[in-house]
C-alpha cells in the first residue's frame, strides 16, 4: 500500500485516516486525474483518502479497509 503525504494534527490539521490507500499497479491507469487535488485526508469528502495516484500526484480515492 502507497501512502500519502499528511501533516500531524499538531501542526493544525486533522489526523490521517486510518484505512490505507490502494495500490497502484502501473501500467494500469492511474487513480484520478493526473494533478493534485488534495494535501492530506481531511480535504477529502467523507471517507476518502488523499492518495498517490499512479502518476506522481495525489487525488481524493476510496480506501482500503
Amino acid at each position: 500500500m502507497e501512502s500519502a503525504p499528511t501533516t500531524s494534527s499538531a501542526a493544525g490539521r486533522a489526523a490521517p485516516r486510518s484505512a490505507c490507500c490502494p495500490t497502484v499497479d502501473l501500467p494500469l491507469t492511474p487513480l484520478g486525474l493526473c494533478r493534485d487535488q488534495c494535501q492530506v485526508d481531511s480535504e477529502c469528502p467523507d471517507q476518502m483518502k488523499c492518495c498517490l495516484n499512479g502518476c506522481g500526484k495525489v487525488s481524493c480515492v476510496t480506501p482500503v479497509f
